[in-house]
């Protein structure tokens, strides 16, 4: 399984239950990334973190992009699990004017 986890307001809320759980899933063999609305040049703090466990290249930042969007084409990925507190960050949401 290839797994994301968002940062601000899902990680950060408690880094030890979190680094447990992608401990154990990279220890099963599952890919696990770290996705953030975050602008790269914000990313220090993720990187600092997480990224210590799952690897700095592993963490990405959309700068505001639709995540499910920005992984598939920007990191060519797709990811089968998000874990989000927002998960409308996951997805474009329709133009309510279209």
């Amino acid at each position: 399984m290839i797994l994301a986890i968002d940062f601000d307001e899902t990680y950060t809320r408690d880094p030890q239950l979190w680094d447990g759980f992608v401990s154990a899933a990279m220890a099963k063999g599952h890919r696990t990334f770290c996705v953030s609305a975050r602008h790269e040049r914000q990313m220090g703090e993720v990187r600092d973190t997480i990224g210590r466990l799952i690897g700095v290249e592993a963490c990405f930042g959309t700068g505001g992009a639709p995540k499910r969007r920005f992984m598939a084409e920007i990191a060519d990925t797709h990811v089968d699990v998000w874990i989000d507190d927002a998960p409308e960050s996951v997805v474009e949401l329709p133009d309510p004017d279209p």
